[in-house]
């Protein structure tokens, strides 16, 4: 049996590695921000409220992150949900970052059942860094 094999997308490599590299000089840059931010913050403000300031940060960077591991929940699932119907992986409309082998039958079920555990575990981490942000809000009031 030949063995199938779903061809790279070349410009989907070269603007993956581009806006990757763009996410992080801006997230550097944000980081960079928000130390000089916070130390000048440091300077004028009474160490309680300085911790709850910080404490009201840390919980909208979980918000943020939590909202992030919910759309890759969505995506994986949605990803399995597509492998389940066609039988197969990648999905026939994917395009891929390298030659990948296309996987058929039960090896596509087992590509479908881990998106789905990776989907069941990105939301619990995503329920988990919600209940920390707003126990971090609560314990600043």
């Amino acid at each position: 049996m030949a063995i199938e094999i779903q061809t790279a997308d070349r410009r989907l490599r070269r603007s993956t590695v581009m806006w990757t590299g763009v996410a992080v000089i801006v997230a550097l840059g944000a980081l960079l921000l928000f130390w000089h931010f916070i130390a000048r913050r440091a300077d004028t403000l009474p160490t309680p409220a300085l911790v709850a300031e910080t404490r009201r940060w840390i919980a909208a960077a979980l918000t943020v992150s939590g909202l992030c591991l919910l759309l890759l929940a969505g995506l994986a699932a949605r990803r399995a949900r597509q492998a389940r119907g066609e039988g197969r992986w990648p999905i026939a409309s994917a395009r891929v970052l390298r030659d990948t082998r296309v996987r058929h039958g039960e090896a596509a079920l087992h590509i479908a059942r881990l998106l789905e555990m990776a989907a069941v575990l990105a939301m619990l981490l995503a329920l988990a860094a919600g209940a920390l942000g707003w126990r971090l809000v609560a314990a600043a009031h």
